[in-house]
């Protein structure tokens, strides 16, 4: 009696705890209203024409602007980078920038940043430059610091590499 309550209960267990999880995220090719191609979480949805986040705070803005000879992106650095975030943020720390990188054919660069909110939360992400010599896109890639293991930070360099930049 006591091995088949023992058996009942672990296939009770398994199935409790089957239920608890959610459909796997995987990676869905997007084209944004800049027509932009990148593949994001399936757990990010579009909130706007220039937005898409998920339920766990990961989110992606983008930005098109024209390019501007006077302002090349090769003229970008780690400190840019940290002045930049550094109007939204406190305790900005570039780990990683990638100056004159390539991605599908569009030069530009990348950076890992992490940060804190005004009311101290910690954020993690990625700023990504890039230019098709008529336009200059931006992208910005946030997620929370307590979802680090999410779906957005554990996929943000694939989510970089497939980005696709409209042709001229």
């Amino acid at each position: 009696m006591k091995k088949l309550l023992s058996v009942i209960l672990a296939v009770v267990m398994t199935l409790a705890f089957a239920g608890c999880g959610s459909a796997p995220v995987t990676l869905a090719s997007v084209t944004t209203a800049q027509g932009v191609t990148i593949s994001l979480p399936s757990d990010m949805v579009k909130k706007s024409d220039v937005l898409y986040g998920s339920d766990k705070g990961d989110a992606l803005s983008t930005q098109t602007t024209p390019s501007d000879p006077s302002t090349p992106l090769s003229a970008w650095d780690a400190e840019a980078v940290k002045t930049l975030y550094g109007q939204t943020y406190t305790e900005v720390t570039v780990t990683s920038f990638e100056k004159d990188k390539t991605i599908n054919g569009n030069t530009g660069f990348y950076a890992f940043f992490t940060a804190k909110t005004k009311d101290g939360q910690d954020r993690g992400g990625a700023i990504v430059m890039l230019t098709n010599g008529t336009n200059d896109y931006i992208f910005n890639l946030l997620y929370r610091g307590d979802n680090a293991k999410g779906s957005l930070a554990t996929n943000i360099q694939a989510c970089i590499d497939s980005i696709q930049l409209p042709t001229k």
